[in-house]
């Protein structure tokens, strides 16, 4: 069993049609797709999926694909976790719902995990909008821990590839914050990412080549704010796992995060 890709999904419409032709285009075919549709009222998934399938057919594809509907919309984050505790293969990569997977990806990434023994591996990307790609491309760190990732380059969600043992494992460090609290939070992925780097002091290595592309549309948080409320979370989980006497410390953390999520889910 190979590769599980999870995307969460709200209300992305049309543009969702790139996304699913990149996978589609993967010249992997070991792999399951797992669509969180995150309690989407106006273009579904399944809509657009429908449509898609009307117009291009293709049983075998369609057969590889889930769709996990939710009752109300909790966020990307909580939509991954869900992803991640659904996922049967070996593996785990995420593409958000307006982005893009290069035809390789699976193929060269996959391999990559098996030849080096990595939990996690990372890869380059580039960004692009409806008139195409833009910028340079985005190397990222050779090896990246919580420390890199936290305060230097990290990595976009969809050049990710996880061991599903170890994600699996590693949500279980995100358990301190509360279900209903992660929906505000600024920067979700940091929460996420950085749990995967806990606990055995995990690195992610790059694969030195572009497997995906980003939409500049998408909602990713500016470096300040996600260092800040980054640095904050991971010393909270750090003074919790110490010791009952450490939690004197952790909790005024705890309480500073909250406030900071807040602020910033009104600005």
């Amino acid at each position: 069993m190979s590769v599980s890709i999870i995307t969460p999904y709200f209300q992305t419409g049309e543009l969702f049609n790139a996304a699913i032709d990149s996978v589609r285009e993967q010249t992997h075919l070991d792999y399951e797709w797992l669509i969180i549709d995150d309690g989407s009222k106006l273009e579904t998934a399944d809509e657009v999926l429908n449509r898609f399938f009307e117009r291009k057919g293709e049983a075998t594809f369609l057969k590889k694909i889930r769709v996990i509907t939710l009752g109300s919309n909790k966020g990307p984050l909580n939509a991954r976790i869900v992803g991640i505790k659904h996922a049967d293969r070996r593996y785990i990569t995420f593409l958000d719902s307006d982005d893009r997977f290069s035809s390789e990806k699976l193929s060269v990434q996959h391999k990559f995990m098996l030849s080096s023994g990595c939990k996690i591996s990372h890869s380059m990307t580039r960004k692009f909008n409806d008139t195409g790609m833009l910028g340079a491309t985005f190397e990222g760190e050779k090896i990246v821990d919580w420390r890199a990732y936290l305060f230097k380059r990290g990595f976009p969600v969809n050049t990710v590839m996880v061991s599903t043992e170890h994600a699996l494992n590693s949500i279980k460090n995100i358990s301190f914050i509360p279900p209903q609290q992660w929906r505000s939070l600024p920067g979700e992925d940091i929460v996420l990412f950085e749990s995967f780097f806990w606990g055995n002091c995990e690195q992610s290595l790059r694969i030195d080549k572009v497997l995906s592309w980003y939409h500049v549309g998408n909602s990713r948080s500016s470096k300040p704010i996600k260092t800040i409320f980054g640095l904050i979370i991971y010393l909270s989980r750090l003074l919790c796992a110490r010791g009952k006497w450490h939690l004197l410390l952790a909790v005024p953390f705890a309480i500073f995060a909250t406030g900071i999520s807040r602020f910033m889910h009104k600005i």
